[in-house]
């Protein structure tokens, strides 16, 4: 079984096809459950998508446990599972495609679910064959195998960045698992190759070498204004995972195989496909979140702080002060249903339309316009990045009061999002994190002010 993750070694067409069958039918089976838990909210139509082309792309909906408590066990190890699969398919792949003398880097099809059944079934009607005699690797001395992986490798893997990220942003419009997950491991890989099929560098200088090559990446985003700094240390720590597991693939694939760096294009190309796949399919997860606070002070008090909330006193935390968006004040418009809130952001105004106005018990508003998730560190003053106007969005919210006695009220912040960035499983709880941080400050003014006021 162990065998199965295997790279380096060759396999037949007969252990091939069992084996990439059963892997592959098992990831539709837990795409197929993971959605019938959902409780039937998907059409057949939207079920075979979920099921065959993107597969538990709705894991992030499970999270917020709307069906049983204990969900958050059952998705993270169901996209494990997904994970898994994705390994041993490519790992099955390369080794059936070195069995059968073609070029390694087209197994990287087995990490895009739409191209696998494709895949298994070309790879399992190709007969084995011995690859024709191809002239064995130089063997340079250690300051030039240095070099050139230094300058070929992450020189190629810095451009395929910056690449990646304007045809996914800016041509495509997704941010998705194509980028965040499938670009950063098939870069990695390519890199390392790159790195290595001179000549192996080993295990500890392929991973500089790649390591290197996402921080130029990285730098050259910066430089020609495709995303600010906080973005970039967001995703760096998921981009330098998959990174180096691309990177032992890599090298994996280059100690056997003496193919030109060009060869690689095979799965590269592969990329752009995943993009459109992504726009065709967009992703857009819906989830609520609620904070509560008790406060010292009469319902009457409260809904008079909140109605008057003016400018919030408490400094927002570093993150916060270095461009995450953050309530700065919040002012009505008038009163009653229909009336307008103008909530000041530090990115920009929302407006918001009351829709329930019930004095001391419950203030309701539906948001009308969004505002800038992050203000860019940057040395420019714009820069190209879409993600922070659409990509997250809060649709409705409200203020609930609840009278729990002796002067006391527990005020609630209750609001509805959409998430459109995968992967969820790495999103949903950093994006959770900002909105309830950003909840509690809120609240924490609207206490201070009403039990000043008592």
């Amino acid at each position: 079984m162990l065998s199965l993750f295997w790279i380096e070694g060759r396999m037949r067409r007969a252990p091939y096809c069992r084996w990439s069958l059963l892997w592959l039918l098992g990831q539709y089976l837990t795409a197929f459950v993971a959605l019938r838990a959902l409780g039937g909210t998907l059409s057949l139509e939207q079920m075979l998508v979920h099921v065959f082309v993107v597969p538990l792309r709705y894991l992030g909906q499970m999270v917020e446990g709307r069906l049983f408590a204990a969900t958050t066990w059952f998705v993270t190890a169901a996209f494990l599972f997904q994970v898994l699969t994705a390994w041993v398919l490519a790992a099955l792949a390369i080794r059936r495609a070195r069995d059968a003398a073609i070029n390694e880097w087209w197994a990287a099809a087995a990490v895009l679910p739409p191209l696998q059944p494709v895949l298994v079934l070309i790879l399992s009607l190709l007969p084995s064959r011995e690859e024709a005699g191809s002239p064995p690797r130089p063997a340079p001395d250690a300051r030039a195998r240095i070099t050139v992986a230094a300058f070929e490798g992450a020189f190629a893997g810095m451009g395929l960045t910056v690449l990646a990220v304007a045809l996914s942003t800016l041509v495509f419009g997704v941010y998705g698992t194509g980028l965040f997950v499938a670009s950063p491991l098939i870069i990695g890989a390519v890199t390392a190759y790159i790195g290595n099929y001179r000549a192996d560098i080993g295990a500890g200088a392929t991973w500089a070498l790649v390591k290197s090559a996402a921080v130029l990446g990285g730098l050259a985003l910066l430089a020609l204004a495709l995303e600010g700094l906080i973005c970039i240390v967001v995703i760096a720590p998921l981009w330098l995972l998959l990174s180096a597991i691309g990177g032992f693939i890599g090298r994996a694939i280059a100690r056997t195989a003496h193919r030109p760096p060009h060869s690689t294009t095979a799965a590269l190309a592969l990329v752009p496909l995943l993009y459109a796949v992504e726009a065709i399919f967009p992703a857009a997860v819906t989830f609520e979140n609620q904070v509560s606070i008790d406060i010292d002070a009469p319902s009457t008090a409260v809904w008079g702080s909140i109605t008057a909330m003016g400018r919030i006193e408490e400094p927002p935390g570093l993150l916060f002060r270095l461009g995450l968006a953050h309530p700065l004040s919040g002012r009505l418009v008038g009163e009653g249903v229909g009336a307008q809130r103008h909530g000041e952001f530090s990115t920009g105004t929302a407006v918001e339309q009351i829709t329930e106005w019930i004095p001391n018990h419950r203030l309701a508003f539906l948001v009308l316009n969004d505002v800038p998730t992050v203000r860019e560190l940057s040395v420019y003053d714009h820069v190209h990045a879409p993600h922070v106007v659409g990509y997250f969005a809060t649709t409705v919210a409200s203020f609930e009061l609840e009278d729990r006695g002796a002067q006391m009220t527990r005020l609630t912040l209750r609001s509805t999002h959409v998430l459109r960035l995968e992967p969820t499983l790495y999103w949903l709880p950093l994006v959770k994190w900002v909105v309830e941080e950003n909840k509690a400050r809120v609240l924490r003014h609207i206490r201070a002010l009403a039990e000043r006021a008592r």
